[in-house]
C-alpha cells in the first residue's frame, strides 16, 4: 500500500521537476479541468466565490508536475530509496478468484468503534454476513496494549458465541488501519498509532501476534488469525470481487492511504522467500 499522506513530498524533489509548458496532454487536461462560468447575478458574491475557488484550483501544468513527482517518489520507495511514500509490501499475491467457500471472520480495527464480522461464502459469493460493533473506551485506547488486545479477543469470542460457533475452526482476517511494516501476510509491526489511539507498548510489536496471544490465553474458541491488512488493501480486494479490472484501493477519511497492484519483480522490499508471485499489493 502507499501512504498518500506523503503528498507533501520532499522539497528538493518538487523543485527539481521542470514545470511542463508545451506538452500535448496539456490541451485536453486544460479542457477537462476548466470550470464552467458561475451563474451568480450578484457580482460581489460572484467575486467572493471565484476568489475562494482560485486558491484550490490547479493548472494543467501543475497537475502534470504533481503526477511526475508522485511517480518519481513511488519509484524511489519501491526500490527502497529515500522517499516520502511508505511503499509497503502487503504480501497478497492475488485477488479472490470465485472459488472461495466456507465461514470466515474479520476484525476491523481503526477507530473508537470496531467491528467483528462473520462471512459465509459459496463459490466466491457472499451468502451470509453478520456484523457486530463494539465500543473501545478511552482507557483502553490510551492505556496498556495488552489490555487492548485482551479486549479485542474478548469481543471476538463474544461474537463467536453469539453465532453458536464456539466449536468451529474459524480463519480470521485482521484489518489493522494504522501505519505498519509488514514482514509477511500475517506479520504487521506497528510503526505508530494514529487517530485516537496511543498504547505505547504496542509500537514496534507485531499486532497479529498480540491478537493471537490474547485469543490463545482465553482458550474458549478455535479462531486462527491468518492475515493482517490495511483498510486500503481490503478496499482493493473487495473492489476486485465487484470488478475484475479494479487496480487501486483508496481511503480518504481520518487518514488517507492507497493500495495498488504491482509486478512482483519490481518490489525490492521482500522479507523471507518468494513463492513465484507474479504481482503483489
Amino acid at each position: 500500500w502507499i501512504g498518500l499522506s506523503a503528498l507533501y513530498v520532499r522539497a528538493e524533489s518538487w523543485n527539481s521537476m521542470a514545470c511542463p509548458t508545451s506538452r500535448p496532454e496539456l490541451s485536453w487536461l486544460d479542457s477537462a479541468i476548466r470550470i464552467q462560468p458561475l451563474d451568480i447575478a450578484d457580482n460581489w458574491k460572484l467575486q467572493q466565490v471565484e476568489d475562494a475557488l482560485c486558491k484550490v484550483q490547479l493548472s494543467a501544468a501543475k497537475i502534470l508536475r504533481i503526477k511526475e513527482v508522485f511517480i518519481k517518489e513511488m519509484e524511489r520507495g519501491i526500490h527502497e530509496q529515500p522517499s516520502s511514500l511508505q511503499m509497503e509490501n502487503t504480501y497478497i499475491p492475488e485477488l479472490p478468484d470465485g472459488t472461495e467457500e466456507g465461514l470466515y471472520l474479520a476484525l476491523d480495527l481503526g477507530g473508537t468503534n470496531f467491528r467483528v464480522i462473520l462471512l459465509e461464502l459459496s463459490s466466491g459469493c457472499l451468502v451470509r454476513e453478520e456484523v457486530k460493533h463494539y465500543h473501545i473506551s478511552d482507557e483502553l485506547r490510551l492505556g496498556c496494549g495488552e489490555r487492548l488486545f485482551d479486549f479485542l479477543a474478548e469481543c471476538v469470542c463474544d461474537f463467536v458465541r453469539s453465532q453458536n460457533l464456539t466449536g468451529a475452526k474459524l480463519p480470521l482476517g485482521f484489518t489493522f488501519s494504522f501505519p505498519m511494516v509488514q514482514k509477511a501476510l500475517d506479520v504487521g509491526i506497528l510503526v505508530t498509532w494514529t487517530k485516537s489511539f496511543n498504547c505505547p507498548s504496542v509500537v514496534g510489536c507485531d499486532a497479529v501476534q498480540m491478537l493471537r496471544d490474547a485469543i490463545k490465553k482465553r482458550g474458549d474458541t478455535h479462531v486462527e488469525v491468518l492475515a493482517v491488512l490495511n483498510d486500503t488493501t481490503g478496499t482493493l480486494i473487495q473492489g476486485g470481487v465487484l470488478d475484475k479490472k479494479t487496480a487501486i484501493g483508496l481511503i480518504l477519511g481520518t487518514g488517507s492511504n492507497a493500495c495498488y497492484m504491482e509486478r512482483a519483480e519490481r518490489v525490492q522490499h521482500w522479507e523471507g522467500q518468494r513463492h513465484g508471485e507474479k504481482q503483489v499489493r
